[in-house]
């Protein structure tokens, strides 16, 4: 492995583990915020119950569907293809 393929390599982990880790804790503390509003219940259980499940669920769904994405859109370049450099 050259260091252009070791460059995309690295960005593209960094860059799905960031917007990843982003999104889920996002997603889960509105989760959490609109159920304890609605329940009323307190802010540990909220936590443990809510927050820490749906912020499971969503990182895994997050790290499997945004390379997909993100190959689209051309923020990450293919690491097979040796990086950004090969055209």
């Amino acid at each position: 492995m050259n260091w252009m393929r070791l460059y995309a390599t690295v960005r593209m982990t960094i860059v799905i583990g960031c917007g990843a880790l982003g999104g889920a804790a996002a997603w889960a503390l509105i989760a959490a915020a609109a159920f304890g509003h609605i329940t009323g219940i307190g802010e540990t259980r909220i936590m443990l119950f809510v927050f820490l499940p749906v912020f499971v669920v969503v990182l895994g769904l997050l790290t499997k569907y945004l390379p997909r994405e993100f190959f689209k859109k051309g923020i990450l370049a293919d690491p097979r293809q040796f990086g950004p450099w090969k055209k």
